[in-house]
Order: C-alpha cells, then structure tokens, then sequence
C-alpha cells in the first residue's frame, strides 16, 4: 500500500553471507513478506499464525512450492502429519 513504510523484514541465507533481501509492504511481492513472516512465526513455534501467513502466500503466489513446503512444517508442528504431507 502507498504511504510511509511501517515494517520492514529482511532475509538472510546463512550467517557470513549477511542480508540477502529486503522487502516492505510497498515492495510489491506480498507473497514474499507473508512467507518471512511465516518463517519468524515457525521459529518462535506460533504454527497457527505460521499457517495463516503462508496461506495468504499461497493465495498471491499458489505456484511457488516453497510456500506449500513451510506450511506443511506448520501443519507438522501442529501434530498434523496427514495435511503436512499433503502439502
């Protein structure tokens, strides 16, 4: 959305290789910013807010496969094996 930048997330691929992306909600790939929020929401091991941001991702993005993999994780931690090997 137009306006002042309110959130920022930054992507990183490894620990000496230092930041690889930075995306806003005026960046234009939505889909990329619910699937890092997603992955922050996996690791502080809150899988229900994890779902609901990758299915967001998926719903602007239902091609990339990443997408269906992480929610699949959340899906997992949530004790659900049968959805997480469906995604």
């Amino acid at each position: 959305p137009p306006g002042p930048t309110q959130t920022i997330i930054y992507q990183h691929k490894g620990y000496q290789s230092g930041v690889s992306g930075v995306f806003t909600q005026q960046s234009g790939n939505n889909a990329h910013v619910f699937e890092n929020i997603g992955l922050c929401q996996l690791a502080l091991g809150e899988w229900r807010e994890a779902k609901k941001s990758f299915d967001e991702a998926i719903s602007l993005a239902p091609g990339t496969a990443d997408y269906y993999l992480h929610r699949g994780r959340a899906f997992e931690m949530a004790g659900d094996t049968a959805r997480a090997k469906e995604d």
